[in-house]
């Protein structure tokens, strides 16, 4: 989830399909080709005038959705924000969509991922996780006010991560 939701009802549509291009072999081999070996008022048939058709998950339900900590504010707050960098402008994309690009380079991998310390009731010190290639384990940390909605990187790698260009 990149936005954090607020709390309330929420309708939720669930779709799945039994297939090669939806599914890994292991799945297929419980659930079948299609879907074939499983039954429940969930699935429907993709074609329903006939008795053989492909199975797919098709349900739809209105769920609650619980309240958002103040924590995983400020992790949604760092992952939507769309900085600027002093000398190249506003990024062309948000911190995340940023952070996908980078991380599909050669060399870079997810590590632990996001994570938030409280610094007082409103600000928090918000860090993703990395691995740098041969340079191993790094951080990279902005802080969140979630009352302002204020992001500033505050490492390097943060930096980094908060600009892209328009192309």
């Amino acid at each position: 989830m990149r936005v954090a939701h607020s709390a309330g009802q929420y309708k939720v549509h669930i779709t799945s399909y039994f297939n090669g291009a939806w599914q890994t072999p292991s799945l297929l081999s419980v659930t079948g080709e299609d879907g074939k070996q499983l039954k429940g008022p969930i699935l429907k048939p993709t074609e329903p005038d006939v008795i053989d058709s492909p199975k797919v998950v098709d349900y739809r339900v209105t769920m609650p959705f619980g309240s958002v900590s103040p924590a995983a504010k400020a992790v949604s707050l760092v992952r939507t924000a769309v900085p600027t960098v002093p000398g190249n402008g506003r990024s062309a994309g948000d911190v995340q969509a940023n952070l996908d690009l980078y991380l599909s380079a050669p060399g870079l991998q997810p590590g632990k991922g996001w994570s938030a310390t409280a610094k007082s009731p409103t600000v928090f010190e918000v860090s993703y996780d990395f691995v740098n290639g041969s340079q191993g384990e790094q951080q990279a940390v902005w802080t969140a006010n979630v009352a302002s909605g204020d992001v500033k990187y505050v490492n390097e790698n943060a930096k980094t991560f908060s600009w892209t260009p328009n192309y």
